[in-house]
Formats: structure tokens, sequence, C-alpha cells
């Protein structure tokens, strides 16, 4: 399907993150951890957003890390001989907690070669969550998803190298 399409195939999650196993980075590579990326996007904004997973994973005792597809209008049709559609955007979600409280962000980035940047893509947990019709941390206590949803902080999320 992906043959002489246009489109690269983008993981969900990073293989490089799969190294503590040599079965789960063989299994990064299953067709369900991939999707039809535009090469820019995925090679662009989609990589810094995976640095900085990776980051933030090394920071915090756990992150919960939630990304995927989103299919709106299918302006990007399907591919190849088995029809496969291509998303209109990908998003990840990021939840970390501290002595400060819980903290979320968003990043929703168009599938497409329009050079974006982290602090573009950056969201709030609810829009991605409006646009995808899911509701990410359904276990957090009422007030606090309240809170970490609705708004985010870019400079929480950044470092002093950081693209956020």
């Amino acid at each position: 399907d992906y043959s002489k399409s246009g489109w690269v195939r983008g993981h969900m999650a990073r293989r490089q993150d799969m190294k503590w196993s040599e079965q789960a980075v063989k299994e990064s590579d299953y067709f369900t951890n991939i999707c039809p990326q535009n090469d820019v996007m995925n090679n662009g904004v989609w990589h810094q957003i995976e640095n900085l997973v990776r980051r933030v994973a090394t920071q915090y005792d756990s992150v919960h890390v939630i990304c995927g597809p989103i299919f709106t209008d299918n302006a990007n049709g399907y591919i190849g001989p088995n029809q496969l559609p291509v998303p209109d955007y990908f998003f990840k979600t990021l939840l970390v907690k501290d002595d400060t409280g819980s903290h979320a962000i968003a990043f929703l980035c168009p599938n497409n070669d329009k050079l974006l940047t982290m602090k573009n893509a950056a969201c709030s947990v609810d829009e991605v969550e409006a646009m995808s019709n899911i509701d990410f941390y359904p276990y957090l206590a009422k007030q606090t998803e309240s809170t970490v949803e609705t708004r985010y902080d870019i400079k929480f999320w950044g470092d002093r190298k950081s693209v956020v």
C-alpha cells in the first residue's frame, strides 16, 4: 500500500523508544503502530514531539502518552490496492504528575507538508478530545481532569534548549 504512494510509514510510538526489548522493537514496526504520514511532518514537528516525549519520560516517574490519527474529511484520500485511508491529522497527549499537581499538553499536527513548530501544534487536551471524540484521561478526578485538560503551560514542558 505504501509503495510509490508518496507517504511514509509513520510510527505512533517511536521505534527508538522500544529498545528495552528486542521484541518490542520488532512489534513497533507492526502496522497497528504505523500510519501513512507526510514525510515533512514526520521528520519535522512529529520528530520534535517524539524528542519531547523521550525527555519528559526521563524526567518523571511516569508519563501517560496517548497518540494516534484523526480522520476528518478524508482530504488525503486512500493509498494502495487495499485503499488504506490516510489520516488528516495526528495527535499526541502527555500527562505527568509532580509535586505541584498534574500537567497535560496535547499536540495536533495536520498530515501535510506545511512546516509547523511544536509551539504552533500545541493545544489543550480538550481540543484534541473534541476533534477525536475520545476522552483520554477519564480516570482523573473530575476537578483535576477539568483543570489539566482545558489549558496547558508551554513553559512547563520546555527546557533551556527546547523548541516548545
